[in-house]
């Protein structure tokens, strides 16, 4: 609810003429350290938010929408990689064990998942070799070299270390990204580069950074 205010001050300025009106009109009950724990006249707000508005279900433009198109390729760790992998893996399973009693609940598990995803893509660090290459890092050369010699690729990397490791490894091919680790303003650069420059072919994004269906890089 505490979010309605910037929504409805830019469809409907006016309508609340101040956030400490919105406080007073919406919030109810506050904790001993002033964090709100109650709202109030909830209806209120819903009709504000319709103000100038109009609501489109998903179910609406579903069909209107190209379908995706996409091709499964999957690749193998190399064995001394997947060996690493269970090794990490069941060393991490111990620790947390460990902390929690036995007990792996939504939260480790989360954080085992994650921790785990880092390893496939950086086989280097984790090895503790600089040469190690993973077989992630081969599958995206195997489709530059497909798209040669004026073709561009887009890749999405959750992980920072990756999107790093990524980014370094493909200076061959001019690789510029958008990440957490870089400036909105080094992430919007690296769009226009990628865009508007034909000798940078790979474009490395983080999902969360840049989204999926970022401006100018839809076809």
């Amino acid at each position: 609810p505490m979010d309605a205010y910037a929504y409805i001050s830019l469809i409907a300025p006016g309508v609340y003429r101040n956030k400490a009106q919105f406080d007073r009109l919406h919030i109810g009950e506050k904790d001993f350290f002033g964090t709100v724990i109650s709202y109030r006249n909830l209806e209120l707000i819903k009709e504000n938010m319709s103000i100038d508005t109009s609501r489109v279900l998903i179910g609406d433009v579903i069909d209107d929408l190209p379908k995706v198109m996409y091709t499964p390729i999957p690749y193998t760790l190399d064995t001394q990689h997947y060996k690493l992998y269970k090794k990490l893996a069941t060393e991490q399973l111990l620790i947390l064990e460990g902390e929690e009693g036995g007990k792996i609940d939504a939260t480790n598990s989360s954080a085992l998942f994650h921790k785990l995803g880092q390893i496939i893509n950086n086989w280097d660090h984790f090895s503790g070799d600089p040469k190690k290459v993973p077989a992630g890092f081969h599958l995206i050369d195997q489709i530059m070299e497909e798209l040669e010699p004026d073709g561009k690729l887009i890749v999405f990397a959750t992980y920072r270390m990756t999107n790093a490791a990524l980014l370094e490894y493909f200076k061959k091919y001019n690789a510029v990204g958008a990440y957490g680790a870089q400036s909105v303003t080094q992430n919007l650069k690296s769009v226009d580069i990628f865009i508007q420059n034909p000798e940078c072919r790979l474009f490395i994004g983080q999902p969360s950074s840049c989204g999926q269906g970022l401006d100018g890089l839809q076809t």
